[in-house]
Formats: structure tokens, sequence, C-alpha cells
């Protein structure tokens, strides 16, 4: 069974569960970021927040972007996901994005091989 994470801004933390349950729903294996509320900000925190990710990304098969856009940012993908990427192609696992590629970053992530379904023009 192929096994998926799903990273992306916490704020969409409730799309991520309808994500992961329709992913689910076709068989595949996934796991989500843990709530936000988990963590906080201080320092230490997000040291323990990366642990769990590390954790998580030597389980998973591949990682899946779930970018999702909002009035701040179009195809939201911030510094931490930008990392992740970075880590993950790193570890040599599959990366998809689920929305077209954020224009600052399309260089960076096609040079990671990155698989997207739509690509900016």
């Amino acid at each position: 069974m192929v096994k998926i994470l799903i990273i992306g801004s916490m704020k969409f933390f409730d799309k991520f569960l309808v994500l992961q349950k329709d992913l689910e729903s076709r068989g595949f294996e996934v796991r989500i970021p843990r709530p936000s509320e988990l963590y906080g900000h201080e320092l230490d925190i997000k040291v323990a927040a990366n642990n769990d990710f590390i954790s998580d990304l030597n389980w998973c098969d591949s990682v899946l972007i779930a970018n999702y856009e909002d009035s701040s940012r179009e195809r939201n993908v911030g510094v931490s996901v930008l990392c992740e990427v970075g880590m993950a192609f790193i570890s040599m696992k599959k990366i998809f994005i689920l929305h077209a590629i954020p224009e600052f970053c399309v260089d960076e992530f096609r040079a990671f091989n990155l698989v997207s379904k739509k690509s900016p023009s």
C-alpha cells in the first residue's frame, strides 16, 4: 500500500482531513500534520513539530503538497513547506502538488522533479 504524507499550511487543517479521507477511500495510507495547537510557536515546540515531520517523512513513500488558495496568497506555499519539500527531495521521496505550482517557486519545484497536474503558463 502506498503511503502518502500530506504537507501544507496548517490553516487548511480541516481540508487536510477531507483530503486524507478521500485518499484513504482510494486505498492509500495517509498521514497529515498534527494540529498546530499541539505545538504552538516557541522554538522548543517547533523542534518537536520538525521531529514529527521527519518521522512521518521516513514512514511515507511520497509527499503531497496541499496548496489551497486563500485571500492572502495564491496556491499557498510557505517557508515551512519549502523546507519540507527540500527534505523530501533529499530523502528521495516522490513529491506531488495538489494545485498548480506557485509562480515564485516554479523553478525550484521543477528542479525537485515535483509532479503537478498543472503548471503556470
